[in-house]
């Protein structure tokens, strides 16, 4: 009589990584499996790719990305490839791949980083947000979610803000300055990493300034009597707004919702615009919205704010406008 199932007995499964978040976690994730059985691999686009996996099962795509699609679904065939893993369904590999898992019956599992902060990595078969399985309807939710138990709502997990750029820059330098090890390699990202840090480097140098401003700002929002509603910005590069939203650009999303606002608010209520904390700089925010307003009319009741504790300025609106951002998740 069987006493239970060992790991041996268990069906092996081979899981193929592509691009994940820079840091070590999808490597972590590949040993943890090993060490239950089963085979990992990996697929290197780029020099940082191969930075934050340093272990075996690794093999290097050089070619272009026209012919991507077919070497990944070859090599999905050849290794028996079960499980496809990565983060970013829509980037332009990434689509490609899941696509080919598709066709050959792997699982397909996207991870994203920044849905349940501070210290939560979200996994999710098939896809995301517009392509996820999770349900849309509110009632759907709280009834699949009666008699479960409080989450466990410690902080497990901390990473500073200093730990977080290094690994962008161990990730992104070496790709600009090494680029001939991939040479038909392609970023997703809309802005060179070095136009990036430039803007970040103009930003941070700023920061406390412009703290300082949107903290009186938000002073005096949350302490007159007339209502106002918050719209904090998505970053322009985040697929969020370019794959799963109706709009192309940030700059579509501030046009509709600034039309909106003029037509249907009250008319003595306000609108916030909180730019992003992690936007780059490189595109004039200030400018943009400061010239939409004005030929709208509405110049005096839209407030741009670049910084400034966002929870504090969310509990006091009268409501929030997202364009598929976890900021709607802020109590």
């Amino acid at each position: 009589m069987m006493a239970g199932t060992t790991n041996q007995q268990r069906p092996r499964r081979t899981f193929l990584f592509l691009q994940g978040p820079s840091s070590p976690i999808f490597a972590k994730i590949a040993t943890r499996l090993e060490a239950f059985g089963h085979r990992c691999l990996r697929i290197n686009l780029n020099v940082g790719d191969q930075i934050f996996w340093r272990r075996g099962g690794a093999h290097n795509y050089r070619g272009t990305i026209d012919n991507w699609a077919a070497y990944v679904e070859a090599f999905l065939r050849r290794h028996s490839v079960s499980d496809l893993v990565l983060l970013g369904e829509e980037r332009p590999y990434h689509r490609a791949a899941v696509a080919a898992a598709r066709r050959v019956g792997a699982k397909v599992f996207v991870v994203e980083m920044g849905y349940l902060r501070p210290d939560w990595l979200t996994l999710e078969r098939g896809g995301m947000s517009s392509n996820s399985h999770f349900p849309a309807e509110s009632q759907q939710i709280l009834r699949a979610a009666a008699g479960l138990p409080e989450p466990d709502w410690r902080r497990r997990h901390t990473q500073t803000f200093l730990a977080e750029a290094a690994y962008d820059l161990l990730y992104n330098l070496p790709n600009v300055f090494l680029w001939f090890l991939f040479p038909g390699y392609r970023r997703h990202a809309i802005f060179h990493p070095l136009a990036e840090y430039a803007g970040w480097v103009r930003r941070l140098a700023a920061a406390k300034r412009q703290r300082r401003a949107a903290d009186r700002l938000i002073g005096s929002l949350t302490s007159a009597s007339e209502p106002y509603f918050v719209y904090p910005l998505q970053l322009e590069t985040d697929f969020q707004l370019r794959a799963h939203s109706p709009f192309n650009s940030q700059k579509e999303a501030i046009a509709d919702i600034l039309a909106s606002f003029a037509r249907h608010a009250p008319a003595t209520s306000k609108l916030a615009i909180k730019v992003h904390p992690l936007d780059n700089g490189l595109i004039a925010w200030r400018r943009i919205i400061a010239q939409q307003s004005a030929a709208l009319g509405i110049g005096e009741r839209v407030i741009y704010l670049d910084g400034g504790n966002l929870d504090l300025l969310t509990q006091k609106s009268a409501g929030m406008v997202t364009v598929n951002s976890t900021a709607g998740l802020q109590p």
